[in-house]
């Protein structure tokens, strides 16, 4: 196995638990990371201010030089910058817009869904949300629902500029030149890194394409279907949830 050099985390359920806390034990393995020259990025759905609070909550983030890099949105690159984030313009505001170019088709489509599928209860993120941060987003009353709602949506996305992804029970309809997988591979190429020297974790199926892309782990309480591509990749599956879980792929990767 190459050295890894870069350790990419999802956010929601991998670094932080149902609490939104950090375990210490993953507190000091990222330190130690940054000090062993490991560039750590969070790769996370969450908009850029929420997950800054998040990380500075707990004893991470800019002032403390890691992660070096943020990944908000499943879209937008920050790079830390003099103890700062510092955002990709061009290409944030290129994929930005073609996302919000895509808005009207997605409220249409999640129109078709709520009257050909009446049994699935969903609200939708407001206009003013949608606006701001580029898509449509339906949020469901369980990742049950989640699932089976995902699997009605393909029969509206077939031959659609936008696909649909799932985080627990939330699913968002996305142009299909965004996505996790796709902002990772963009940095990775700028950081002239092999993709078999990244280690990437998460839990949902907002994730699935990044661990196929690059060497995945997760933990014990992700997906099912999380779980068999790991497997299936070679993977590591640890024996903790969320971040204890973390904890344990690192200790065995570079302890």
């Amino acid at each position: 196995m190459e050295p890894i050099r870069v350790v990419a985390l999802d956010l929601d359920g991998t670094l932080i638990d149902q609490h939104s806390k950090v375990a210490s034990q993953t507190i000091d393995h990222l330190h130690k990371l940054g000090l062993r020259g490991v560039t750590v990025v969070l790769v996370t759905g969450r908009p850029f201010e929420a997950a800054v609070e998040i990380l500075a909550d707990n004893g991470l983030g800019a002032s403390t030089g890691v992660p070096q890099y943020l990944i908000c949105e499943e879209r937008d690159i920050y790079a830390l910058d003099q103890a700062e984030y510092t955002p990709w313009i061009e290409r944030n505001t290129e994929l930005y817009n073609t996302e919000k170019a895509l808005l009207e088709q997605a409220r249409a489509i999640a129109s078709q869904l709520s009257e050909s599928a009446p049994q699935f209860a969903f609200s939708i993120n407001e206009p003013a949300a949608q606006e701001k941060r580029g898509f449509v987003e339906l949020r469901c009353s369980d990742s049950l629902t989640a699932r089976r709602i995902l699997v009605e949506l393909h029969n509206h996305l077939d031959d659609s500029s936008l696909h649909a992804v799932r985080n627990g029970r939330w699913i968002a309809l996305r142009s299909r030149l965004a996505g996790k997988d796709k902002a990772l591979a963009a940095l990775i190429e700028h950081l002239e890194v092999p993709t078999q020297a990244v280690l990437v974790m998460g839990d949902s199926q907002n994730d699935v394409e990044m661990l196929k892309a690059f060497f995945p782990a997760t933990t014990n309480n992700a997906d099912a279907e999380v779980k068999t591509v790991v497997r299936q990749q070679g993977g590591i599956i640890s024996a903790s949830d969320s971040s204890l879980g973390v904890a344990e792929v690192l200790t065995q990767i570079f302890d």
